[in-house]
């Protein structure tokens, strides 16, 4: 098994989630627009509003379930031991469920949201982590239906969690092309769930 994916899933992750809640500096980030037809979600000019931050903190808190995929580490073979094997690729799409799975359903979960850089943010990481998910979790659900010590299933599974974790790495920045992405930024500043990831 190429116990690498992991490590690039943590890695990927990590970089996704500074993105998107502020880290890491804003110097690509798109200028808002200097008026817009729709209403404002500011209460000030250039002070996001108490419903705009709320919800920018609640989509920070639903990317929190990825910082235990961004943790991941190496899984441990321990030798040519096929079940200790099968153990370490089950408990690593566990954990790929529990991280990416846990962002898919959290982000679903919320609200519409009031400024719509928030809204097209959920879109892109929903578009981005959903067929990932989907992906492993059928991964998963097919190994775990095979019998221990089937080797070609062992590979396939090891195959799949390796294809999931480069597939992260190669994910674009979801806030790279987002209209007024500094908008959805201003509004996480300050929020108890966005100051993990470096806002």
């Amino acid at each position: 098994m190429k116990s690498r994916s992991a490590l690039l899933t943590g890695i990927a992750v990590t970089g996704l989630l500074l993105g998107a809640c502020g880290g890491g500096g804003d110097n690509n980030a798109a200028a808002p627009p200097a008026s817009s037809s729709s209403a404002p979600a500011s209460s000030e000019a250039g002070k996001p509003s108490g419903e705009a931050a709320e919800w920018t903190n609640k989509f920070c808190g639903a990317l929190k379930p990825l910082q235990e995929a961004s943790q991941l580490e190496p899984p441990k073979m321990e030798g040519n031991d096929p079940a200790a094997a099968r153990r370490v690729v089950l408990e690593t799409f566990q954990k790929l469920e529990t991280g990416v799975g846990g962002l898919v359903d959290g982000l679903k979960e919320l609200p519409p949201a009031p400024i719509q850089s928030g809204e097209a943010a959920k879109t892109a990481f929903l578009g981005i982590f959903e067929p990932l998910r989907n992906e492993a979790k059928t991964a998963q659900e097919k190994f775990e239906a095979t019998k221990p010590g089937d080797l070609n299933a062992l590979r396939t599974a090891a195959a799949s969690l390796t294809s999931v974790g480069t597939k992260l790495t190669k994910a674009e920045d979801p806030l790279k092309n987002l209209p007024n992405a500094q908008e959805l930024k201003e509004a996480g500043k300050g929020q108890p769930n966005c100051e993990s990831f470096g806002n």
